[in-house]
């Protein structure tokens, strides 16, 4: 086995070519003054090339967005793979285990209770829902 580097847009197909699973860490971090729209800009604007490529070189992948905020770079994915007609909602997958803590620690200390979560935007957010509006929650389990 062999490791190869790849480095620009132009050498994505080539890099990509054939794979099975793709893991997009790429993006920014928040950096202090950066607001969250400047961090959806820059990091948008590198998941959709991304994205567009893995249409082209490897549509059939399983697709792990990890850039940040998740909440937003995996409906860019989405839309990406939907126009292409690669969409497949069974292999495009986000990580954001880091915004379920955050929201547990955030409600936890504020409803002084314990939040429950997994690790997918849409349930961290049912969960606060959940917490702040129990008698109001349109859905149930």
């Amino acid at each position: 086995m062999s490791v190869v580097g790849f480095m620009g847009e132009e050498k994505l197909g080539k890099a990509l070519e054939g794979f099975d699973v793709v893991i997009i860490p790429a993006g920014v971090p928040r950096k202090p003054g950066m607001t969250r729209d400047d961090l959806f800009n820059i990091n948008a604007g590198i998941v959709k090339p991304l994205c567009t490529a893995i249409t082209k070189y490897c549509p059939t992948a399983l697709v792990n967005m990890i850039g940040k905020p998740v909440n937003s770079t995996v409906p860019i994915a989405a839309e990406v793979f939907k126009k292409a007609e690669t969409y497949d909602k069974r292999k495009l997958f986000g990580v954001t285990t880091l915004d379920v803590v955050r929201a547990k620690t955030f409600f936890a200390g504020k409803a002084k209770v314990p939040v429950e979560g997994k690790a997918f935007a849409f349930s961290w957010f049912l969960c606060m829902y959940l917490v702040v509006f129990p008698s109001k929650c349109p859905f149930w389990f």
